[in-house]
């Protein structure tokens, strides 16, 4: 079965190619100009529909803190100014949305949320921030997706990696999807991508599926990625990654 909104599209594309197959059957040409005139009203409502459809989903950011959830907001929000922090203590103390600009189209609200295994001396200790977390999900309209960030420039994977997908993706639900962003792979030698494969065994032994959607990126500014003599692209092309990874995912809602 088609999407819906692959049928508007198509419905679109059908009705704006009829006035040229169908200019040499109509003898009268003002009733080429009607029909011009209805195909131009049809795909400003089909691209209103469009539009208002995917900005009403929610992608919620989720992870531990400093694993680069609002460093990844503002990569994916340019002017968003999330507060990021390069300590082991939470810098989001509040639950926010942006407007996202997904490309071609696309656009959502993008939930930053604060930050999972905190210690005691956190902004909020690790079991409050999940339940916090967990009713903040609850109590959304409509959580569409699920962006959970690891970092990977920290050593290994740990336990609670797994320990927290699986609890998350158990509190939305299984018609929820739930993606993977890896951060921190700005010293990772090598392409990005290929650091999955890489770690398949340890996340198999975190808990994590190997076929788990994912992206694995570096959120760290161009300004930074100069100073350290890297790559500024590497910054864009993180961010197209994770774009066409929520892209993907929204347009099959």
């Amino acid at each position: 079965m088609y999407h819906k909104h692959s049928v508007h599209l198509r419905m679109l594309r059908l009705l704006l190619s009829l006035p040229l197959l169908l200019e040499v059957a109509f003898e009268d040409f003002s009733d080429v100009i009607l029909l011009k005139l209805f195909a131009q009203l049809w795909s400003r409502r089909c691209f209103r529909s469009l539009t208002k459809s995917h900005m009403s989903k929610n992608v919620v950011i989720i992870g531990q803190t400093g694993a680069g959830k609002s460093s990844l907001i503002n990569m994916l929000c340019p002017g968003a100014n999330a507060p990021t922090s390069n300590d082991t203590t939470g810098c989001t103390h509040v639950e926010r949305e942006y407007r996202c600009d997904l490309g071609d189209r696309f656009s959502c609200q993008v939930h930053d949320t604060i930050g999972l295994e905190e210690g005691r001396w956190g902004f909020l200790w690790a079991p409050k921030a999940e339940r916090r977390l967990i009713t903040y999900l609850k109590k959304m309209k409509s959580p569409h997706l699920l962006v959970y960030c690891i970092p990977a420039g920290r050593g290994l994977l740990k336990k609670s990696d797994g320990r927290n997908y699986q609890k998350f993706k158990s509190a939305v639900g299984k018609n929820v999807p739930v993606v993977v962003v890896v951060t921190h792979l700005e010293n990772f030698r090598g392409p990005f991508s290929s650091w999955w494969s890489n770690n398949v065994d340890k996340l198999k032994a975190v808990g994590i599926p190997v076929d788990t959607r994912h992206a694995c990126i570096t959120t760290l500014p161009k300004a930074d990625l100069h100073i350290l003599c890297m790559e500024e692209t590497l910054y864009d092309n993180s961010c197209a990654d994770v774009k066409s990874l929520i892209r993907h995912i929204l347009s099959k809602m």
